[in-house]
């Protein structure tokens, strides 16, 4: 987490459907909640990790400041897995290296859009 207000969430959303929401710092909802996607959902987040290019994506994209917020995502597929940390590299990376494909940027901003963690995490 950062010195700040940074949401401390985690979503997982499952090959099914299933999303399970932890909140738990700086949220409007703490604790476990559930969901399901339907399969166009499913297929919107699917097309934008295609287009990522993800598991040929660097491991970490890490902006040379402190205290900036982090994105974590993690994809396991056909039982392959990669970890991807972005920390501050889409809004705050000034320097090249730090800053993550826009591709990146859309996936992490893609699941948030497609599972509706706004209605857990609040409003930026």
């Amino acid at each position: 987490m950062c010195f700040g207000f940074c949401p401390d969430y985690k979503i997982t959303v499952y090959g099914d459907g299933r999303v399970v929401y932890e909140g738990r710092n700086f949220v409007d909802v703490t604790g476990t909640q559930t969901a399901t996607l339907t399969q166009d959902q499913l297929n919107e987040l699917i097309a934008a990790f295609e287009k990522t290019d993800y598991f040929n994506l660097k491991d970490e994209y890490i902006a040379p400041v402190t205290d900036l917020p982090s994105t974590i995502t993690s994809v396991t597929l056909n039982g392959q897995t990669k970890t991807i940390t972005d920390y501050g590299g889409c809004g705050f990376a000034s320097r090249e290296q730090a800053k993550p494909p826009q591709a990146l940027c859309d996936f992490e901003a893609k699941i948030d859009a497609v599972t509706n963690s706004a209605q857990w995490v609040g409003q930026p």
